[in-house]
């Protein structure tokens, strides 16, 4: 209500009223204003007036758009910062954003209060309201491709439904440039390590691109290790001295990998120590990693190889046996303090042993020690020992086996120890040359009188003889008294000894009586066998023949005083496997 106080006839008053339109105000505004006076109006019906204003909102959108990576990297993630203020004066409503992709760029994420929608290359952001003065702001997040370059533009724009006063502020873009930037790093290591002096060394390196972007040109230089006699079969991608080796474009995330080899000079003695490094055409954001450097140790090494071997092949118990020994060195390296030990075998006596610097030891068992300073690589050794073996040996069976075992050992070390011992197996057979010798006491003995014979069973080696068994059968006319040893039977009479040694001599005295008539001769023999083959085939047989006389005046006198009567090739007489006795020569006291 406006208090206008009086106004004289003809005069004419304006009013001027402001007021402010609701923000949910639609379609026409209509208002309606009325005069009146203490005086009474002759026409009221001008009293009353009214007057319309059709109603439409209006928001001013204004879209802004900032980028928190200062520096865009290829490769690299980029997050910007979208904002969407309503400068009012009305609500808007049916807010729209969209935000087109960069040119290689790939979407990651975006933080939104409401739904995001986005297809490939666009991103929408929908708000059915926006209160005027306030404000919405969106995030989005992008990778750049790790081989993009040059220039990133970032456009986006914001509408709604309600009418804008400044369309002119609705559109906002971002414009960076490209870097590239990647983190090169660089392993090495090398086989074998320790390396041997003349061997061949191999280096293996990788080269790893952390990114974010690819690196191209990467290039890999490698010095030369001094002790090294040159680098062997160079890949196609390395040349020069020092070594260039080109790897060209490394994606992000890969890791590229070659090797390399030298020859170690055989003289070097030294650590190795190998050098390399990696570079390209794109600053490194960590160039602490792009170099590494490798030592390698000098280790020598040897392949000694030891072998076996022994003369004649087959050996007889009671000979001599000689075994031949070869070490030979197979490299690369020289094999210092070399030391040979061979461990006699059992059943054996140790008689030489040449080079004659060998060592022997007898505790526990007989060893003999050869020690030699240095053996050059590709370079043998021979060492011999001849033993006896035992005459003994075989005692029972048709053989034995001598086992013998060589080893050898060096303070340079061997790769392979399966090839430093070796075992000799030598079969040994027994052979002994036994000899039967038999005499008589008398040519002449008359009947009823004693004759005594005496055999001589001799073993001449070189075996010892076993299972001997002597047979004495007394022929018709001699009846068995004694012996010295008791046989074991006397029908015919036998004798039996478990061994016989090489060189022993055997003797067994019988005595008998005879009852044969005048006039007969005595034919006695014996023989000896044995389970060990001897030099002439057994059974070996001698006999001697006593004359029995008719007159005892003229019974046969002793052949010499105090002796026996010895009959005529003695240990010649044989008797073959059918028992056809060879005639003998018979000596007789006349």
């Amino acid at each position: 209500m406006c208090d206008l106080g009086a106004m004289a006839a003809g005069t004419t008053r304006e009013i001027q009223i402001t007021a402010t339109v609701c923000l949910t105000a639609t379609g026409l505004l209509v208002n309606e204003a009325e005069v009146s006076s203490d005086v009474p109006d002759s026409d009221p019906t001008s009293n009353q007036a009214q007057a319309s204003t059709a109603s439409e909102p209006v928001a001013d959108l204004r879209l802004t758009k900032s980028r928190k990576t200062e520096i865009v990297i290829a490769g690299d993630v980029v997050t910007y910062v979208l904002r969407v203020t309503n400068e009012g004066p009305s609500i808007a409503s049916d807010v729209v954003v969209s935000d087109w992709l960069p040119a290689n760029t790939t979407f990651v994420t975006a933080t939104l209060p409401v739904t995001v929608q986005y297809g490939i290359t666009t991103v929408t952001w929908y708000t059915p309201t926006l209160q005027p003065g306030r404000s919405w702001d969106l995030y989005l997040v992008v990778q750049t491709l790790p081989g993009s370059s040059g220039v990133v533009t970032n456009t986006a724009g914001v509408a709604g439904k309600t009418l804008d006063s400044d369309p002119g502020n609705n559109n906002a873009v971002d414009t960076a440039y490209v870097y590239g930037l990647a983190n090169l790093s660089i392993g090495k290591e090398s086989h074998p390590n320790p390396v041997d002096p003349g061997g061949v060394l191999t280096y293996t390196l990788w080269v790893t691109n952390a990114g974010p972007s690819e690196a191209p040109d990467v290039v890999v230089t490698d010095t030369l290790p001094s002790g090294t006699c040159g680098w062997n079969d160079l890949p196609a991608n390395c040349s020069g001295n020092p070594l260039v080796c080109t790897l060209g474009m490394i994606p992000a995330g890969v890791t590229r990998s070659f090797s390399l080899s030298v020859t170690v000079c055989p003289t070097s003695t030294e650590v190795l120590t190998n050098d390399a490094r990696v570079g390209s055409s794109l600053p490194d954001s960590d160039p602490t990693d792009n170099q590494v450097q490798e030592k390698t140790t000098i280790g020598s090494r040897a392949g000694l190889r030891i072998a076996k071997g022994h003369n004649p092949v087959t050996a007889t118990a009671g000979t001599l046996l000689t075994y031949t020994l070869v070490v030979t060195n197979y490299g690369p390296s020289v094999a210092q303090n070399v030391v040979v030990t061979e461990t006699v075998p059992f059943n054996t006596h140790l008689i030489t042993a040449s080079p004659g610097n060998a060592v022997v030891s007898t505790s526990p068992f007989t060893y003999v020690i050869w020690s030699t300073p240095s053996l050059a690589p590709s370079s043998s050794v021979q060492f011999w020992t001849v033993v006896l073996v035992d005459p003994g040996a075989v005692v029972s069976g048709s053989h034995n086996v001598l086992t013998n075992t060589a080893v050898v050992a060096s303070s340079t070390p061997d790769d392979d120890l399966r090839d430093n011992e070796v075992l000799d197996w030598a079969v040994v057979r027994a052979q002994a040359d036994l000899a039967l010798e038999k005499e008589s006491s008398a040519g002449r003995v008359p009947r009823g009188g004693i004759l005594r014979y005496l055999l001589r069973i001799s073993n001449k080696g070189p075996s010892d003889a076993g299972e001997v068994v002597v047979t004495d059968t007394l022929p018709a006319g001699l009846s068995f008294l004694s012996s010295t040893p008791s046989p074991l039977d006397v029908a015919p009479a036998v004798w039996h000894q478990n061994r016989l040694r090489a060189g022993e001599i055997w003797t067994i005295a019988i005595t008998t009586v005879v009852n044969a008539q005048p006039g007969a001769i005595l034919t006695n023999t014996a023989c000896v066998d044995s389970a060990t083959p001897s030099t002439l085939p057994l059974p070996l047989c001698d006999r001697v023949r006593t004359f029995v006389p008719a007159v005892v005046q003229n019974q046969a006198r002793v052949c010499e005083e105090g002796r026996w009567c010895k009959a005529s090739n003695l240990s010649a007489v044989l008797v073959n496997p059918l028992r056809v006795y060879i005639p003998i020569l018979l000596r007789e006291d006349r």
